[in-house]
C-alpha cells in the first residue's frame, strides 16, 4: 500500500508480511546494506528478537536485493516501509515511527540495519519500557562493553 501526502513523512510503500504481533516494534533503517543487513538479521533470529518486537525494516530504496520478501521473511522480518519521497536516514525514521503509531506499538526501539549494533540487547531495551521508562538509550561507551566492530579511531571519532 502506497502512503503518500502525509505532512512530515516521506511518501512510502508498505509491504506488511505478518500481522502485529507483539507491543512494542525494531525500525532498522537501510540503504543497500547487503549482507550486513542480512547478518544482523540473522543474529537477531538466532537470538529470538522476533518472537518478542515485530520487525520493521525502513528501506530508502535498496538495489541490492536484500530488502526481497524471501530474504526478510526468512528472518522474521514483519514489515518492510520503502521511502519513495525526499530524505535520508531521519526520513526513513519518521516514516518508521509513523507507521509503528498508527499501527499501535506501545514502544519503538530502533538500531542501525549496518551490522554493527547489539541487537542482541533488544530484550534489554524492552524488559526498561516495560518497567515503565519513556526513553532508553544505548551506549557502546558504558564501563566494561566494547564497541561491536569498531576500530580504536573509529570508536574515538563517534
Amino acid at each position: 500500500m502506497l502512503y503518500k501526502d502525509i505532512e512530515g513523512v516521506p511518501d512510502f510503500d508498505c509491504k506488511e508480511y505478518k500481522e502485529k504481533k507483539t507491543k512494542y516494534c525494531l525500525c532498522i533503517p537501510i540503504i543497500n546494506e547487503g549482507e550486513r543487513i542480512k547478518k544482523e538479521l540473522n543474529r537477531a533470529k538466532k537470538a529470538g528478537i522476533d518472537k518478542i518486537v515485530d520487525i520493521i525494516i525502513c528501506d530508502a530504496g535498496s538495489t541490492d536485493g536484500s530488502t526481497k520478501k524471501e530474504v526478510l521473511t526468512k528472518f522474521g522480518v514483519n514489515t518492510l516501509l520503502i521511502k519513495k519521497g525526499p530524505g535520508k536516514q531521519g526520513a526513513q525514521l519518521r516514516m518508521g515511527i509513523w507507521w509503528a503509531l498508527k499501527r499501535g506499538y506501545e514502544g519503538i526501539i530502533t538500531v542501525d540495519g549496518n551490522n554493527k549494533d547489539s541487537i542482541e540487547d533488544v530484550p534489554n531495551f524492552v524488559k526498561k519500557l516495560d518497567e515503565g521508562y519513556d526513553f532508553v538509550q544505548g551506549s557502546r561507551y558504558i564501563k566494561g562493553r566494547t564497541c561491536y566492530k569498531y576500530t580504536v579511531y573509529k570508536a574515538h571519532i563517534s
